[in-house]
């Protein structure tokens, strides 16, 4: 799990390929291990169980990815 994707991290070439940068927060979930409880990420596009300090899952990536889509439609994350 990337754990701080936003804007920031996204790179987009002049060809148009999109590539996710920034993978100093990056972690491998396992069978051992599915579920991480460290607080890391940039606050305006962390979900609310990383902020609260809460165990979580890789979906914490899809409520990053949710606050990053809704920047570039609105030009800011929703919480800023």
């Amino acid at each position: 799990m990337h754990r701080d994707i936003k804007s920031d991290n996204i790179l987009i070439s002049s060809q148009g390929d999109v590539k996710l940068a920034d993978f100093g927060y990056a972690v491998l979930l396992g069978a051992d291990s599915n579920k991480r409880k460290s607080r890391v990420g940039t606050p305006c596009w962390m979900a609310p169980e990383l902020i609260k300090g809460l165990a979580y899952t890789s979906a914490i990536d899809i409520w990053s990815t949710g606050i990053t889509a809704i920047e570039m439609a609105d030009g800011q994350p929703p919480y800023i």
